[in-house]
């Protein structure tokens, strides 16, 4: 094949993934980090934005929005109101939203939008201070406890392996025992040995073989169905996590 040839080709292929980019036809991942440099599009851990709802602004419909380890303090409710993933990479035990008492945590505005591997906590409305759903979305793998009013309320198309503080509906791995973290008062919201959170998550493929923030195998028996919320006291547990947020 000739320079002219190969060059062409290069050519051809960057105005194509520049076309479907910019249409939205790849989904792009947008981080989260306290740590970044907080320059948008957010698409680098380096320049990744230091709070959630600059990401989720940013983000295009399709996107990941991935969030780093760290509580998060929003400043009043983390909006949504476009078909986007909102993630935590190491899980609810990790990764904090919290409301400090004075407005809602999550307002979900769209039929698809995911929730995936928060701890939601201290959001406080006249109802639903943890997630309001007003079109649809989905809900999983995330502690959702003592908020004001309702966890979570309006029309969710999806609640699954979820602990919610007084739930109902106990359907889809959904749990409402106190996940008995190990220190509210402090931050410290790793599990205990007890908690009822443990083993109830769901194992995914990228978890076989991938080690938790102690260096131990994430899933212990590749054999289970169930996989749980993780600590870092070096207890056998599973959970699962994806724009980035520290």
């Amino acid at each position: 094949m000739g320079k002219n040839t190969e060059r062409t080709i290069n050519i051809f292929t960057t105005l194509i993934l520049t076309f479907l980019v910019t249409q939205n036809l790849i989904a792009v991942t947008n981080y989260v980090s306290k740590t970044g440099a907080h320059v948008s599009p957010f698409i680098s851990w380096a320049n990744a934005a230091t709070n959630i709802q600059d990401a989720v602004d940013a983000a295009s419909a399709g996107n990941i929005v991935l969030v780093n380890d760290g509580t998060y303090y929003p400043g009043s409710q983390i909006t949504v109101t476009k078909d986007i993933t909102v993630k935590s990479v190491n899980g609810a035990e990790n990764t904090i939203v919290n409301g400090s008492d004075s407005h809602r945590c999550f307002y979900l505005n769209d039929a698809n939008p995911t929730i995936n591997g928060f701890t939601i906590t201290k959001g406080k409305t006249g109802y639903a201070g943890g997630v309001w759903c007003d079109h649809g979305g989905t809900i999983q793998s995330s502690i959702l406890w003592n908020n004001n009013g309702l966890e979570i309320s309006g029309t969710p198309s999806v609640n699954i392996y979820n602990c919610i503080e007084n739930w109902t509906n106990i359907v889809d791995g959904i749990i409402t025992n106190n996940p008995q973290f190990v220190d509210i008062s402090s931050g410290n919201y790793h599990l205990k040995p007890n908690s009822p959170c443990i083993n109830s998550g769901t194992n995914m493929a990228w978890m076989i073989g991938a080690k938790d923030l102690d260096g131990n195998p994430r899933i212990i028996d590749v054999l289970s169905k169930k996989s749980s919320l993780k600590n870092l006291a070096n207890l056998k547990r599973r959970f699962q996590s994806t724009i980035y947020v520290d």
